[in-house]
């Protein structure tokens, strides 16, 4: 998962961080054949539970890129089942992952953040807006950390940092397989389902939200902050009709 990239005259230099010491190095060849100079994509492999990963993750940082300009924060994770049968547990690790684990990392950049002027995008959900059957921790946790957001871009505002959110709706990766939600027999067949229920009729590529959060960590968007930016293929809007 991307979790910061500083610009340089070069191009851009990037940090990732996920607890797969192969997910990242086969990120980082994709990153490196798109561009970006080897010896700009930093890795570190890390459970960000964990206090010691944030800070580990920010040194490397700073040690190898010099500066933090943007901090996407893109982890989290979906815990599937109604709220009447979860555990105590069960809410503990959905919230310690999408908010408290987002915090720790945050915290610890914002003083790098304020050096350079930059700015913060999370990762929301088009859930913190809608209840999802299965879906009560995840939509909770989501609808709080657009609060975090807008509360955060308040207070460092005056100090010329911006905070905004993308909220995306059903995207083409891994995430509905880790919630148990598809498998990778059926990920592709289980994707168009869901996102034949949107208007636009199908589910986002990665690159399409890509692009969105480029849009809010780029000057394009120097006057946009507290943001929450919903790129859900129309789902809030509900079911498109079929007019005749």
């Amino acid at each position: 998962m991307f979790q910061k990239f500083h610009k340089n005259t070069s191009g851009f230099a990037i940090s990732i961080t996920a607890r797969s010491g192969e997910g990242l190095e086969k990120t980082k060849k994709e990153c490196v054949a798109a561009g970006i100079k080897e010896d700009k994509v930093v890795i570190t492999v890390g459970d960000l539970m964990l206090a010691e990963t944030a800070e580990k993750v920010v040194k490397n940082t700073i040690e190898k890129l010099g500066s933090i300009d943007v901090l996407v924060n893109n982890t989290g994770f979906l815990h599937f089942g109604a709220i009447s049968t979860s555990t105590i547990e069960d809410f503990d690790k959905q919230m310690n992952l999408n908010l408290r684990s987002l915090h720790q990392l945050t915290r610890l950049v914002i003083p790098h953040i304020l050096k350079s002027k930059g700015n913060i995008v999370n990762v929301s959900s088009a859930g913190s807006q809608m209840p999802v059957p299965g879906c009560g921790f995840y939509c909770m946790s989501k609808a709080a950390l657009d609060m975090y957001t807008k509360c955060l871009a308040l207070e460092l505002a005056p100090q010329g940092v911006r905070v905004n959110s993308i909220n995306p709706g059903l995207v083409m990766t891994e995430f509905s397989v880790n919630a148990g939600l598809a498998d990778a027999t059926n990920k592709k067949e289980r994707y168009n389902q869901l996102g034949a229920t949107n208007p636009i009729g199908r589910a986002a590529s990665p690159e399409e939200i890509a692009k969105t959060i480029y849009f809010l960590a780029s000057k394009s968007s120097a006057f946009t902050t507290g943001t929450i930016m919903i790129s859900d293929g129309g789902r809030l809007l509900g079911t498109a009709p079929q007019l005749k």
